[in-house]
């Protein structure tokens, strides 16, 4: 028998729902809410008991997001000092 298995994602290309929390400064919750109405796709091993215990985030997706919300921050700022 001839069984292909794929290759395993980078581990470092991924992280946990607290990580994305710590990367987007903001809360756990912030983020399962996030994953929930699709500003970010949460992915889910396959046989995984609870799906929001265990979602695990893409980072480079993490990452955009992050400084898509940086970059609005610092206009926010910019705006309420003039």
């Amino acid at each position: 028998m001839n069984a292909q298995t794929l290759p395993l994602p980078n581990p470092g290309d991924w992280c946990s729902i607290a990580g994305a929390a710590q990367r987007l400064k903001c809360s756990r919750r912030t983020v399962e809410r996030m994953v929930a109405d699709g500003r970010l796709i949460g992915y889910w091993p396959e046989g995984s008991p609870s799906r929001a215990a265990s979602a695990m985030l893409w980072k480079p997706d993490v990452i955009e997001l992050a400084d898509a919300l940086e970059r609005v921050r610092r206009v926010s700022r910019a705006v309420t000092r003039v």
